[in-house]
């Protein structure tokens, strides 16, 4: 006799954001576009008016240079792309586009400003662009989640495109969960840190077999992800209490443009193989019960340039037989 039951998971993000003068977010969830501004002697430029524009939004910070020409805007949400604009008495003002952070550590920019008026766009080399870090680590940006295979819709399929991350499947057929557990440099999954937004979201009381507070994948849609980052040792004081890795999750928010989709998979026996051959042996396949896992998202402005809204969920049945019990329970 096999007892058959439901397994049903369901996870709802939801993100409101607000366009307000200077926003507070923790440094592990934001970036930041820094930088210095000198003349063509290389001489720094104090007083030196910068605005940081995100593009997506219509979010400007204006900040001036320090006597060291020195400049920088915090508390950035991730991605792109951002322009920044550069203007100064007597000197050519300067723009560059197309700049996208990332959680990996602050975008530093050189601006070299000439003498005259007017102002220019820069697509050359005239600014110089450098990414920071704050230790080893690997950050995966939109670009990456919406291009790179996710058989599984999870996170777990994309850090572990670097090298130093691999997934440890414990086989159910020998008594595993069949979980994928991650391990870092070749360390125990229990010692690793998971955020979403600067909050927990590990399995802190080891009661699941996938290293999160969730039972059977990641807490959060996949659409909803904005960018993902593994660290592995950051000198960053912000980090810590891992001795694995630090998985950071940020989630995404509304912008200017409207955005909307969602996705359906079913699998059943019919979808099956029967038999699976291997090394020239041939054993039967297990049969299941159908699963179905299917989610929607959407995104956009409330009050444009001001207020938006962005919401994903995702839903999964799965069936599984319980083939074993206590004793005298009519089990086989």
């Amino acid at each position: 006799m096999k007892l058959k039951y439901l397994l049903a998971a369901s996870v709802v993000s939801l993100s409101a954001a607000v366009v307000l003068p200077a926003p507070a977010a923790a440094q592990q969830i934001t970036s930041s576009i820094q930088g210095t501004v000198q003349d063509d002697a290389g001489a720094p430029l104090g007083g030196v008016t910068v605005v940081v524009t995100d593009t997506r939004t219509g979010a400007s910070r204006t900040t001036v240079t320090g006597a060291d020409g020195r400049f920088s805007a915090q508390n950035l949400v991730v991605g792109g792309p951002y322009t920044v604009a550069v203007n100064a008495d007597g000197y050519e003002g300067q723009t560059v586009g197309e700049l996208f952070t990332s959680l990996q550590g602050a975008t530093d920019l050189t601006f070299t400003l000439s003498s005259g008026a007017g102002e220019i766009v820069v697509t050359g080399s005239r600014v110089q662009v450098t990414q920071l870090a704050v230790g080893p680590g690997t950050s995966f940006g939109l670009e990456v989640l919406e291009s790179a295979p996710s058989f599984n819709r999870d996170i777990r399929d994309i850090i572990r495109l670097d090298p130093r991350v691999s997934l440890d499947r414990e086989d159910a057929a020998t008594g595993g969960s069949g979980a994928d557990r991650i391990s870092c440099l070749g360390g125990n999954d229990r010692g690793n840190a998971f955020t979403v937004d600067g909050i927990s979201q590990g399995d802190i009381f080891g009661l699941n077999d996938t290293g999160f507070s969730s039972r059977s994948s990641t807490p959060i849609p996949f659409d909803a992800v904005r960018e993902t980052q593994v660290q592995f040792a950051p000198f960053d004081v912000d980090y810590g209490q891992f001795t694995g890795c630090a998985i950071n999750v940020v989630t995404k928010s509304g912008t200017n443009d409207y955005q909307f989709g969602g996705f359906f998979e079913y699998s059943d026996n019919g979808l099956r193989a029967n038999n699976l051959v291997s090394k020239g042996r041939t054993s039967q396949v297990a049969p299941i019960e159908p699963e179905k896992r299917w989610g929607v998202y959407l995104g956009g402005p409330v009050i444009k340039d001001r207020l938006f809204l962005f919401g994903a969920y995702e839903h999964q049945e799965a069936g599984q037989s319980q083939d074993f019990g206590p004793d005298g329970a009519g089990f086989p």
